[in-house]
């Protein structure tokens, strides 16, 4: 843009203002325009201290010049945009704003890891430092803790004599849980569950956006929910043993960016304005 009015000032305008002067029938005759040069040329200086004065106003005052949310860029009035949050709220519509980012190596190694974070987010939760949170461990937990949740069930003489002591004196019939012990024993030996074996379309989908692969690194989100003071959670990240944790707050980085944007903006804006009057 700025090379276009160089190149326009250098090399359209002379031509256009040359055959303006020659043109006879002028509204403004040639005594109109010298009185005007004159006054131009003797308020010179009102251009510059304009500016000098609107930069120190710009620079000291207290109030807000700019709003940064994000949110009062929506074209809507407050009514509609709060109808909005009420109904998304009613539903169960959440609107992620803050994560936990984790990049590991493959699928399992991101699954551990949350599954290692998660205890931690627990406990802010139970502090009411927390609303809640998602995270892929919770629909499909890592390989690791599938084995150990398969070692734990008991094998089927164990389990038939506790639920013989169970079902003392109640009634139920005696075979009629034969098909709970078939599918506990069954479940022993299945096959361990992995991120290409899930058919399930909701779970799938909800997959997806929690854990995925970019760069050769597999990338894990935790959701976080409700407003909370972000130094918890960069204390939890901090306290992680390796440097793979990161927290992300999407609404703060991009009003960081379209701050700087604005900033870079003004001070071209400056610049330029400074060589006009020059």
């Amino acid at each position: 843009g700025l090379l276009v009015e160089v190149f326009v000032s250098r090399f359209l305008l002379p031509p256009v203002v040359s055959h303006l002067s020659s043109v006879r029938n002028l509204n403004i005759s040639r005594k109109k325009s010298r009185w005007i040069i004159s006054l131009f040329k003797k308020f010179k200086w009102v251009p510059y201290f304009l500016l000098i004065v609107l930069g120190g106003a710009l620079t000291i005052t207290n109030e807000p010049t700019w709003n940064d949310d994000l949110a009062k860029l929506s074209p809507l009035p407050d009514f509609r945009i709060n109808l909005d949050r009420k109904l998304r709220s009613e539903i169960g519509v959440l609107q992620y704003q803050k994560f936990i980012v984790i990049i590991k190596n493959s699928v399992e190694d991101v699954l551990v890891a949350s599954e290692r974070v998660k205890p931690k987010l627990d406990k802010l939760i139970i502090g009411g430092k927390l609303q809640g949170y998602k995270m892929a461990a919770q629909f499909l937990p890592s390989k690791k803790t599938q084995r150990t949740r398969q070692k734990i069930l008991p094998n089927r003489t164990t389990l038939q004599n506790n639920l013989a002591m169970a079902l003392v004196d109640l009634p139920f019939k005696k075979d009629i849980f034969a098909p709970f012990l078939n599918d506990v024993q069954e479940s022993k030996s299945l096959p361990l569950i992995g991120l290409n074996t899930i058919t399930i379309p909701t779970i799938k989908s909800a997959l997806g956006s929690l854990i995925y692969n970019y760069n050769s690194k597999w990338i894990g989100l935790i959701a976080l929910e409700g407003d909370f003071e972000t130094q918890e959670i960069q204390k939890l990240v901090q306290s992680m043993p390796t440097k793979t944790f990161y927290f992300l707050d999407l609404k703060s980085q991009a009003e960081q960016l379209m701050s700087a944007t604005r900033r870079e903006s003004l001070n071209w804006f400056y610049v330029g304005a400074i060589l006009i009057l020059l």
